[in-house]
């Protein structure tokens, strides 16, 4: 895989934007760098890379070859995974782009009960926001997403989506927590706590804060969720949740309750792909996963 490696050369000099930079995060000495460098650009007879004072970036040419590295890599990937396939054994890297609301409440189980079958398989997670994630699609930097709201890319396929409406989210002992359903109104008498962010929830609730013309008391904001369950077990705050977790009783010993349907409007949270891309078999296998649990937990997954 000598080739492939040379290749990978590319990448990391895009990466770095410096040839002296990606030298020693590669190990080895700048001019033998450059050298790999201008052999390629030889072979192809035009250059990749805009040369600078303050380091190199890709031109057009170069960006295109990117492209087709990555698309070697990907193929790559598959026919090692699928080699493996054949072996009895599962192996391979996935990478996955997602909702915050989504990360800890499904990827980390569905992950660890991946690995505990298939330990040779690896993963990687970056939390986003959807039009983040379908980018990262488009751009073969991911291999499956999870996002929340309407998807917008043609460019993507849809594996699995369901419709979830957010809920509140506070002690078991808060004043509320008796109702088996609570109305916005009745928030607006608590502290409440939002992300700092915006994201597709959070605009939910701001668009039923409009329609309904009740004031919410935003006594903070957050932008990690472990900080927001520790905070409202210190108080009668009440925070925003979208109910992936596969219990309505939060891990955190914290609690849910839906809001009235007239309240606040369901949003949809889809598990996507890229249409044209074949996945590598850890990746696919990974995704028939996910969407068996999602159907199994959640009724109606379409």
């Amino acid at each position: 895989m000598q080739f492939m490696k040379s290749l990978n050369f590319i990448t990391v000099i895009a990466e770095e934007k410096s040839i002296r930079k990606a030298s020693e995060r590669l190990a080895i000495t700048p001019s033998a760098l450059n050298r790999r460098l201008l052999a390629i650009e030889d072979e192809l007879n035009c250059p990749l890379f805009e040369r600078m004072a303050s380091g190199v970036r890709l031109n057009t040419a170069g960006e295109l070859f990117l492209h087709h590295i990555k698309r070697q890599q990907i193929d790559l990937e598959r026919v090692r995974s699928q080699i493996a396939d054949l072996e009895g054994m599962r192996r391979g890297h996935v990478n996955l782009v997602s909702s915050h609301y989504a990360v800890a409440n499904v990827l980390a189980e569905e992950m660890a009960e991946y690995r505990h079958a298939y330990s040779r398989v690896t993963f990687s997670v970056q939390t986003c926001e959807r039009d983040m994630a379908e980018y990262q699609l488009s751009q073969l930097n991911a291999d499956l997403a999870m996002t929340v709201g309407p998807v917008i890319s043609s460019a993507v396929k849809i594996l699995a989506s369901l419709s979830l409406a957010p809920v509140a989210i506070m002690r078991p002992d808060h004043p509320l927590s008796q109702k088996s359903s609570i109305r916005l109104y009745e928030c607006a008498e608590f502290p409440i706590i939002m992300p700092e962010k915006q994201d597709h929830v959070t605009a939910l609730i701001h668009l039923a804060r409009t329609a309904t013309g009740v004031n919410l008391n935003v006594v903070g904001t957050y932008d990690n969720h472990a900080f927001r369950d520790q905070y409202l077990q210190h108080e009668d705050a009440i925070g925003f949740h979208l109910p992936l977790s596969y219990s309505s009783s939060m891990k955190t010993g914290l609690i849910t309750k839906p809001f009235a349907q007239s309240d606040i409007p369901s949003t949809m949270v889809c598990l996507l792909q890229l249409s044209n891309r074949v996945l590598s078999v850890a990746a696919a296998k990974f995704a028939e996963q996910l969407v068996a649990r999602l159907e199994r937990q959640f009724q109606g997954v379409n």
